[in-house]
């Protein structure tokens, strides 16, 4: 082999290889989703949630304010079977029986079932804050079109009684790559 056709070759193979890095490289990359979640039955909850999944782990940030405090606040991936159909937050329209609040029954229809559960459910602190950092190793598959997906937080006393499932927060799962 002359000279010249060590040079295209070598220059062939370092090209090749260079796309097949890049091509693995974005195929590995990091899927990022963000939620602002929005207050539900009157709660005064407000949160930021970050999600950024790569491979089988999915690392979850929530940031939230106007908690109950020292309590525990359930917080969850909802979502459609079909993963086509947008889940998304309920209204008081959603509140079939009339007593002014919507319950996790009477949101399903909007966001769906439990996708994922973001456990460990950590306490609140005592100014009603919640910093929630996790990360959660899970079947990629699990959680195919994650735009399409909403958190739901609950927790909130009514009447003097703390019921744990009560819907008091939600917002939409959007892309922010």
């Amino acid at each position: 082999m002359n000279a010249k056709n060590l040079f295209a070759s070598t220059a062939i193979l370092a090209l090749l290889t260079s796309s097949v890095a890049f091509a693995s490289d974005n195929q590995n990359k990091a899927q990022r989703f963000k939620a602002e979640l929005t207050a539900l039955n009157s709660s005064g909850v407000v949160a930021e949630v970050k999600l950024k999944l790569r491979d089988d782990k999915l690392n979850v940030k929530i940031e939230a304010s106007g908690l109950e405090p020292g309590r525990i606040h359930p917080q969850h991936i909802h979502g459609h079977d079909d993963a086509s159909i947008n889940a998304d937050c309920p209204t008081l329209i959603a509140d079939v029986d009339g007593d002014n609040l919507v319950s996790v029954t009477e949101g399903l229809p909007n966001y769906g079932p439990i996708v994922l559960p973001l456990t460990p459910f950590d306490l609140v602190d005592d100014e009603g804050n919640l910093y929630y950092r996790t990360s959660i190793s899970i079947d990629p598959s699990q959680l195919q079109a994650l735009h399409n997906r909403a958190i739901v937080m609950h927790g909130m006393s009514v009447n003097g009684t703390y019921i744990p499932s009560l819907p008091i927060a939600c917002g939409q799962l959007k892309s922010n790559d």
